[in-house]
């Protein structure tokens, strides 16, 4: 009896130890766990859509189907730039080359994609695109990725600055008399003068801003060059800010995110 189990082991051991040379010389395919197949099936080919961008073309497939959006998207949507009621997308591209670029551009614009900035310094594109249409982006010749353009956080209001007596400013201009004059500064920002409650001319007449009818005599207004209608006039505030602790300076504004983050970079270069 045991003589028979010893042989019945031995022939377990045998077939065993064949299997694994068989598996590991044989050049067909690669047995898999059930678990690592169904890992395999879940991973596809690569994502080139943010999650947030995937849960937008989601909601805009249930929309069309249901009437309603899955909740939580709404609130996401604040957070996201719009321009004329569509969500602005930031296409990520691969190359850098103006040709490139310009292809990839083409391409969108075939998707119906109504582009609203492009830098070819950081190879990216900026525009909207109807929902259903976002899965076609994928196919954007030089494509790395796309996500929503979201929008940036600001400060502003209506609200004393202490930045000039933190810093004894004033001490400096009463005793050295220096105000800033003959000093241009830039400012990149949200805005400049895009809200409604807002006002310039009283921003002027107060004092806080340079401009024609300054109680002080600082009537060289701020220059800006191109204004974001979309902004909560934060670089405003940064204006106003800068104006009381030097006072004599010229004020130079440009819309920061008017093509998110790329934008940003085009628009620091003072050129």
């Amino acid at each position: 009896m045991k003589k028979k189990i010893a042989k019945t082991l031995w022939l377990v051991l045998f077939l065993t130890a064949g299997i694994i040379f068989i598996g590991t010389t044989h050049a067909g395919p690669t047995l898999m766990f059930p678990a690592e197949a169904k890992w395999k099936k879940i991973q596809g080919p690569p994502q080139r859509m943010s999650s947030d961008l995937i849960r937008m073309n989601e909601a805009a497939k249930t929309k069309s189907t249901k009437g309603t959006s899955p909740a939580g998207v709404d609130t996401m949507a604040r957070w996201i730039r719009h321009v004329n009621g569509l969500p602005e997308l930031e296409i990520c591209l691969k190359s850098t080359d103006p040709q490139a670029v310009q292809t990839a551009r083409e391409f969108l614009s075939t998707l119906g994609m109504s582009i609203t900035y492009v830098s070819i310094t950081y190879g990216r594109i900026y525009g909207t695109l109807d929902l259903g249409r976002l899965d076609e982006i994928q196919h954007t010749p030089y494509l790395a990725t796309v996500h929503p353009n979201y929008l940036p956080i600001c400060r502003y209001g209506s609200v004393d600055s202490e930045g000039d007596a933190a810093m004894d400013t004033q001490t400096i201009r009463d005793t050295y008399g220096i105000d800033g004059s003959g000093v241009t500064l830039g400012i990149i920002s949200d805005s400049f003068d895009a809200r409604a409650s807002g006002d310039v001319a009283t921003s002027i007449t107060n004092g806080d801003l340079p401009g024609l009818g300054n109680p002080n005599g600082y009537v060289t207004p701020v220059v800006v060059l191109e204004d974001d209608p979309d902004g909560e006039d934060e670089g405003r505030a940064m204006s106003e800010i800068i104006h009381d602790v030097a006072p004599g300076a010229i004020l130079v504004f440009h819309a920061a995110f008017l093509g998110g983050q790329a934008g940003l970079a085009d628009h620091k270069d003072p050129g």
